[in-house]
């Protein structure tokens, strides 16, 4: 397969993760809904890590700037409905 491949696939599954919590984070519905998109979106996340990161200890291509890349993406990912929530807080005050 060629090289560029996998970063495509899995920036394209990081980019996935961000939308779901994206729309997780600013759901503007029920408190039980809102729980329940929340805890979906962490599992999401958390099983798209975890599958990163088997596929990096077993299949990875070389290419360090490709393999490791969507390191950054995931760390954005996790970061990012902390700063959407903490500035839903800040708004609320």
């Amino acid at each position: 397969m060629n090289v560029i491949f996998w970063p495509i696939i899995w920036w394209s599954v990081v980019a996935c993760s961000l939308a779901v919590s994206h729309y997780a984070v600013t759901y503007r519905g029920g408190k039980a809904k809102r729980i329940k998109l929340l805890r979906f979106s962490s599992g999401f996340f958390m099983a798209t890590f975890i599958t990163y990161l088997i596929w990096l200890l077993l299949y990875k291509t070389g290419y360090m700037l490709f393999d490791y890349s969507p390191l950054a993406g995931f760390a954005l990912t996790a970061v990012y409905p902390w700063i959407i929530a903490l500035r839903e807080f800040k708004k609320e005050e």
